[in-house]
């Protein structure tokens, strides 16, 4: 395929398929490091279901289609040989992109697919982190608020832990503060570290309003 010039062609090959995969990881990157992250540190992983064989299959304990390929291409690497029956293609640039990311590959020609989205779903429980960044939202109709008694309260399961205090810039950052930035409250690096390494983090915005007199 192709998407704003760039061509993704894998070839249904092995050399095809690493170009196409870093072609399309770094398109990506470019696309919005912001949300994707880097190619040193992504934020995110591509997990593909697609018509490659089996990893390991064992059908004499009723998995013909093995397990999920692992995201190593020196245990599992990309391989063009394809599972049956109603293979189209094996998906080469899909599963470089997976080793790359750390996704999982699995066969599309069972009907069974319990295992690569159980994987899935623990990936999700295991990279879900707090966001260090929120959005400062419309205030109710009539009123104006005050930015500057923004608090930001961070709590471990129903414990709180702190509540963090605000600076005025990037620059004057603490552990235990954070700082707004046009419409963006941000916690400051080594608070956002902190919650993030926090399996329980919760965060609670509290805002007051601005007292207008007539």
């Amino acid at each position: 395929c192709s998407y704003g010039g760039n061509s993704f062609n894998d070839g249904n090959n092995v050399s095809g398929g690493q170009t196409a995969g870093q072609n399309w990881d770094t398109a990506l990157l470019n696309f919005s490091a912001a949300h994707f992250g880097t190619a040193e540190e992504r934020n995110y992983s591509f997990w593909s279901i697609i018509a490659l064989a089996p990893f390991n299959p064992d059908p004499n304990n009723g998995k013909p289609y093995g397990d999920p390929h692992p995201p190593d291409d020196q245990i599992a690497p990309i391989i063009t040989a394809e599972c049956t029956p109603s293979a189209v293609d094996p998906g080469t640039g899909y599963q470089q992109l997976s080793i790359m990311t750390g996704g999982y590959r699995y066969p599309t020609c069972g009907l069974d697919y319990t295992d690569i989205f159980t994987l899935m779903a623990h990936g999700v429980i295991e990279g879900a982190q707090v966001a260090c960044e929120f959005e400062i939202p419309d205030p109710p109709p009539g009123e104006t608020l005050d930015l500057e008694t923004v608090q930001v309260e961070y709590s471990s399961g129903d414990t709180v832990v702190t509540t963090f205090s605000q600076v005025a810039s990037l620059a004057e950052c603490t552990a235990t503060s954070f700082y707004i930035e046009g419409n963006l409250i941000k916690l400051c690096p080594e608070a956002c570290d902190t919650v993030q390494q926090d399996e329980d983090a919760k965060i609670n915005i509290l805002f007051g309003c601005e007292l207008v007199v007539d």
